[in-house]
């Protein structure tokens, strides 16, 4: 990692915004981008791509030196998906790491067509069209979920700072999904069509998030919904074609193909320096 380098990256300066850091008051250390804050011994770790590892505190009087220990902890709990440290994100990803979960995400983006009434998904590296439309509501869900992880550090920092102590992400992320599940399923029982305002309430968040988040709303609740052997009518819901496979499964297929397009890219990368 070159300093300078990282420092001039808008995006890098842009995850600085997010929490207030100057983009200018970091060190490096084993590969984790380590960000100062106004108060001593509090630190924002990131991935080489910018990613939240964690937030840590300590009362070191060697503030790097204690980090440095601790670094490690933070990178296997974050890019383990095996479950070894206890640590796991809700199904149907129970088997990607977090890192690999907040990878994807970045790749995702979306545009708005039929003046916002619907969107096309677009993934770098990835032909959306070899996708099913399971796989492509799963690109919804893992970008949904992914911002609100973000917004959620942001959180863990403010209380960190304030001298509180926050839920790991791994238990935020876990009792998230189940809100939103619980959300389906009530909705469900009572006959009713679920919409995005629905699953906003649901899990405790403004309203304003409708905006920003609708279509990926949309695309989780049709997929939750079919999941449970259901389709949305225009103010109801009946019974619908089920999915062909365990989500899960189709979640971990999504991943090996992310795996595989970034394992090509690389490949691709290392060939254009030979030449």
């Amino acid at each position: 990692m070159n300093k300078k380098a990282i420092m001039n990256d808008m995006d890098f300066r842009s995850k600085c915004v997010s929490y207030g850091l100057d983009w200018d008051n970091f060190f490096i250390k084993d590969n984790t981008i380590v960000l100062n804050t106004p108060k001593q011994n509090v630190f924002v770790l990131l991935d080489e791509n910018y990613n939240t590892i964690g937030v840590h505190s300590n009362n070191s009087e060697k503030p790097e030196e204690k980090v440095k220990r601790c670094i490690r902890t933070y990178n296997n709990i974050y890019t383990d998906a095996d479950n070894y440290y206890g640590y796991e994100l809700p199904y149907p990803f129970q088997n990607y790491s977090l890192k690999q979960f907040l990878d994807i995400s970045k790749l995702i983006s979306f545009r708005e067509t039929n003046h916002g009434h619907s969107s096309e998904t677009s993934v770098n590296g990835i032909n959306i069209d070899d996708f099913d439309e399971d796989s492509k509501a799963l690109l919804s869900y893992i970008k949904f979920l992914s911002d609100l992880i973000n917004e959620y550090y942001v959180t863990v920092y403010h209380m960190t700072i304030l001298g509180y102590e926050c839920p790991d992400i791994y238990s935020y992320t876990n009792n998230l999904n189940s809100r939103i599940r619980e959300c389906i399923n009530t909705n469900i029982k009572e006959n009713n069509r679920p919409f995005p305002v629905d699953v906003i309430n649901f899990i405790g968040l403004n309203n304003d998030k409708i905006s920003n988040h609708s279509n990926e709303l949309f695309d989780i609740i049709s997929l939750l919904l079919k999941e449970r052997g259901y389709k949305e009518t225009s103010n109801s819901i009946e019974p619908g074609e089920s999915l062909q496979s365990d989500l899960s499964i189709t979640a971990t297929t999504l991943l090996l193909q992310f795996e595989s397009a970034k394992k090509n890219t690389l490949e691709s990368y290392k060939k254009e320096l030979i030449r």
